[in-house]
């Protein structure tokens, strides 16, 4: 009798169970929070300043939005999204200069050309400064006594990011004479 009396309960409490789980995520939002309503009540802010003893001609923004000419109005529809750029279809964003980058103590170079293009002149630098101890091209690694230089895909097509690093620090002075070295194999 206790059985039976456990197990009736048991059916009525599944269902509500259930309910009460699917609850929470309808209440909660689920994974995705959709913050469309936050964007566009968002006030507008001022840009970021530097300070006065940085060269703003080094700094640009990495995702610029261009400035409207007049206010957009879309033809009744006919309007279609464009297709995005093709992935090599832009100029380099770095204008064909070697560009150093800091953020959160670290420090790396912006360099112009694909990965592949750049990394021939990685490896000679690498040889020209100290014994190379293993070249991992599909990782994008080279490893010598004194450093380790990373290649990374840069955020704008034709664009590379290298990293010079020792025990996962930034080596400044790898980076200072590889900046050097290839802004002045860029000129020639």
């Amino acid at each position: 009798m206790v059985l039976k009396s456990f197990a009736s309960r048991g059916l009525y409490a599944a269902p509500a169970f259930a309910l009460l789980l699917s609850g929470c995520s309808f209440f909660g939002g689920g994974e995705y929070t959709d913050r469309n309503y936050e964007y566009y009540h968002a006030d507008m802010t001022s840009p970021l300043e530097l300070p006065a003893t940085r060269d703003n001609t080094q700094y640009q923004d990495l995702m610029p939005v261009p400035n409207a000419a007049q206010a957009f109005v879309a033809p009744e529809g006919k309007f279609k999204v464009p297709r995005p750029n093709t992935p090599g279809g832009e100029q380099p964003a770095a204008g064909g200069t070697v560009r150093d980058q800091e953020a959160n103590g670290q420090r790396w170079l912006i360099v112009p050309g694909t990965p592949s293009q750049v990394w021939p002149r990685l490896v000679d630098f690498a040889q020209n400064s100290s014994n190379i101890q293993a070249l991992t091209p599909a990782q994008g690694q080279i490893e010598a006594d004194d450093f380790t230089i990373a290649v990374r895909q840069g955020q704008r097509p034709g664009t590379t990011e290298v990293y010079c690093l020792t025990r996962n620090t930034t080596n400044q002075q790898c980076v200072t004479d590889l900046q050097s070295t290839l802004s002045s194999s860029s000129n020639q």
